[in-house]
């Protein structure tokens, strides 16, 4: 019956919450200036949510009343990103960089401890999402190194590359779920596990990097693929941004 989102003004990325059938948004955390990636818990009684600063991103958990508020990931030397509830509301996973490496962990809410699920030192793997059936992590790889956006503020002319990939959490397999051209991520599960939607710009003519970065989000749209890669179908066409689809 609620809906979380982020606000984002000028100097500051706030984490709000709206009911659904209307009503003012509310703020949670006005102590924090920056709030990202909000993830309802399975039973709808808690938010996971990143905040931080620029370098020093830690993940906390707040009610959705505003009560509660407390950190369950903490490292001064790491930043995290898109923390995501397994089914079974006790555990989540979230991507980690530190040093210029980055690796996907699962954290246990309870005791706080973290378990290194995949780690990677020539790719920068990001923002997984637990399968509902919790068999599984669809994530997003790109083939070099570093902080993705790092680079692009840096060179706003790189070219755009990024992967859809699935870890098989029994055998700690990971597959190309989504290749190229181009960049395809943030996925996301269906409630049956049956899809994964995706935002990606494959279909762009090539000439889309020589365009500054402002430009090239016009070229994303919105995808759907079956888990095992199958039956790929491209759901949006036109000249905005399409982008971070959820089910």
């Amino acid at each position: 019956r609620s809906i979380a989102f982020v606000r984002e003004f000028d100097d500051s990325t706030l984490l709000y919450v709206l009911d659904s059938v209307g009503g003012t948004p509310r703020r949670l955390v006005p102590q924090l200036r920056f709030a990202w990636w909000p993830d309802w818990s399975p039973d709808g009684q808690s938010l996971l949510f990143t905040a931080g600063e620029q370098h020093g991103v830690d993940v906390h958990l707040i009610h959705p009343d505003g009560s509660g508020l407390r950190t369950v990931l903490h490292d001064s030397a790491a930043d995290f990103r898109c923390p995501a509830w397994a089914p079974d509301g006790r555990r989540f996973t979230l991507s980690a960089y530190r040093a210029g490496r980055s690796s996907i962990l699962e954290v246990d809410v309870a005791s706080r401890s973290t378990r290194t699920l995949l780690a990677s030192d020539t790719s920068y793997v990001d923002c997984p999402r637990w399968s509902p059936r919790g068999d599984a992590i669809v994530f997003t790889i790109d083939p070099t190194p570093g902080d993705i956006w790092a680079r692009w503020k840096k060179n706003p002319l790189e070219p755009w590359r990024a992967d859809l990939a699935i870890l098989d959490l029994q055998t700690g397999r990971v597959r190309t779920l989504v290749g190229g051209p181009g960049m395809s991520n943030y996925g996301h599960w269906s409630p049956d596990a049956e899809w994964i939607v995706f935002q990606s710009e494959r279909h762009a003519a090539p000439h889309i990097d020589s365009l500054p970065l402002r430009d090239r989000f016009h070229a994303l749209e919105i995808y759907v693929v079956r888990p095992n890669g199958s039956d790929l179908r491209r759901l949006t066409g036109n000249d905005y941004y399409d982008g971070h689809p959820s089910w």
